[in-house]
């Protein structure tokens, strides 16, 4: 429950100068007046603002406590970042090893041998963005946050832009696949820029927050990855046009999900912050 908290310093001065001050009134209105005591209520109040500055002050509402949910959710992150690397380190070890092409609907994700340029970079996101928003990690290390920082920003381009061109290049990929996969990479890209933008600024709160968006956009395609085969499950699949249409769709809610997410964590922390700033 939301409480506020007033500073009080002085307040018990003030009120020793009310009682003298009630003392001075009397005669003016009856004891027992409600008049009397509406009077007294209303001008003690004014006057104990005045003296103890509290007209001038700011109420601080303490936000409600969400700690265990925010560590559920950080524990949802690293798991689906583990198993984002898991994913880019099976898939360069397959692009560099030249194994044989799959079949089936493995055959479609049978990346060429540029895709190394994709998941070696996507590895760095999944292992050094944690490390990134990790406040004690953070502030101990500082010269390695901000050499990681500029080596994610370099990366991150190289990430977003080999991902966009997978569906261009790689065969037989549906128009919707193309569109969905332009749109989340343009955020990726777009949420990147502008956290790279509010560090120069040395804006570090903006930057924090821009740094949340970027990283919970990029934790969408491994969420995707295991909405997939629930949804396959879950529907079935008798054809590949089947098949695409439950691969976008689950494109698209997992970006939806990370979003909020990501929305929900940078307006409960920037609360929380401006209560103990405050």
């Amino acid at each position: 429950m939301s409480s506020k908290r007033w500073s009080c310093t002085g307040i018990g001065e003030s009120c020793r100068s009310l009682s003298t001050h009630r003392e001075d009134r009397r005669g003016f209105f009856d004891d027992n007046s409600p008049f009397e005591n509406a009077s007294y209520v209303a001008e003690s109040f004014i006057t104990a603002m005045s003296s103890t500055g509290i007209a001038n002050a700011r109420a601080t509402i303490e936000a409600p406590s969400y700690r265990r949910l925010r560590l559920v959710v950080a524990g949802a992150a690293i798991l689906l970042c583990l198993f984002g690397s898991f994913v880019s380190l099976r898939a360069i070890l397959k692009i560099l090893t030249q194994q044989q092409p799959s079949t089936g609907i493995d055959a479609f994700f049978d990346y060429p041998s540029w895709g190394v340029f994709h998941f070696l970079p996507g590895l760095l996101f999944m292992t050094l963005v944690p490390l990134q928003l990790w406040p004690a990690f953070r502030n101990r290390h500082r010269v390695f946050h901000r050499w990681s920082g500029r080596t994610l920003v370099a990366t991150g381009v190289v990430l977003g832009v080999s991902g966009v061109t997978f569906p261009f290049l790689m065969p037989e990929r549906p128009f919707s696949e193309r569109v969905a996969m332009t749109t989340f990479f343009a955020f990726f890209l777009f949420f990147l820029l502008k956290a790279f933008a509010a560090a120069r600024r040395r804006d570090f709160a903006r930057h924090r927050e821009w740094m949340i968006r970027w990283f919970a956009v990029g934790l969408a395609i491994t969420t995707q990855r295991v909405l997939l085969p629930v949804f396959i499950v879950a529907v079935g699949v008798n054809d590949m046009r089947g098949f695409w249409e439950i691969f976008v769709t689950a494109a698209w809610l997992a970006s939806v999900i990370q979003v909020l997410i990501a929305e929900w964590w940078v307006t409960t922390t920037r609360r929380a912050a401006g209560v103990k700033a405050a």
